[in-house]
């Protein structure tokens, strides 16, 4: 959205609040609402797409991490780079390999997370349960190896496959969200999806954590990771 519609929102809820305002005398409502009208014919806007009661109400979700193994820095970045995707920002609040507590602390569009609470869930299952299979797989490409070094190897493969799925979800996901901003492009559906992203980076940065972030994986685990993710489950939720 230009810098010209952003303007004219701003203008026009401001008349609008004098229009529509019980302390406005009649003169007074009747010339707002007219250079309201006047705003809205030349951006290109509707009064109902502007008014503040349009804008997604932002609210926040703490979600559980697993820390068994101290892999809980990468099944967060995972969490983080699906909710990413889909218009939501978080961070983790545990990220210590020694901490036994972790969430991703979310913050997005009520509606959008009301799904997320049936959708993430469901998609961690999925991934511990692809990872096993993968493991599995690439164990037995190396049924020698000593065990110091397997389980060296195993830790850094699953901490690559953990971010690898996370990044192919949010790709297959971005994907579908393109879809959808791509049809609202232009006209007053576009103004909505911009107010839901200015109100949920507003409340993330009210925050004092940010999302973490691993260094030291397993580019394999990674890739098997990512083309795991490509037949993920995700229920054909909408992803509004």
């Amino acid at each position: 959205m230009g810098e010209r519609k952003t303007w004219g929102v701003e203008q026009v809820r401001a008349l609008l609040d004098i229009a529509e305002g019980k302390g406005s005398d009649r003169e007074e409502a009747q010339s707002a609402a007219a250079l309201a009208a006047k705003i809205l014919y030349r951006t290109g806007l509707d009064a109902e797409t502007v008014r503040r009661d349009n804008v997604s109400r932002v609210d926040t979700w703490r979600l559980p991490i697993d820390t068994s193994g101290g892999h809980h820095i990468e099944r967060g970045e995972a969490v983080w780079m699906v909710i990413s995707a889909l218009g939501c920002m978080g961070c983790q609040e545990g990220q210590r390999r020694r901490d036994r507590v972790s969430h991703v602390r979310i913050a997005g569009p009520a509606e959008v997370l009301e799904s997320l609470k049936i959708l993430l869930p469901s998609v961690l299952i999925q991934m511990e349960v692809r990872f096993g299979l993968a493991w599995r797989a690439e164990r037995a490409e190396s049924p020698d190896l000593p065990a110091q070094w397997l389980r060296r190897r195993r830790a850094l493969f699953q901490r690559g496959f953990y971010r690898g799925y996370g990044r192919g979800l949010a790709d297959k996901m971005r994907a579908r969200v393109g879809e959808v901003a791509d049809d609202v492009a232009g006209g007053p559906g576009e103004l909505v999806l911009a107010s839901r992203e200015a109100a949920v980076r507003a409340e993330f940065e009210r925050w004092d954590t940010r999302p973490g972030r691993s260094y030291h994986y397993d580019e394999e685990g990674f890739e098997r990771g990512r083309q795991a993710a490509a037949v993920a489950d995700l229920g054909d939720r909408s992803l509004r």
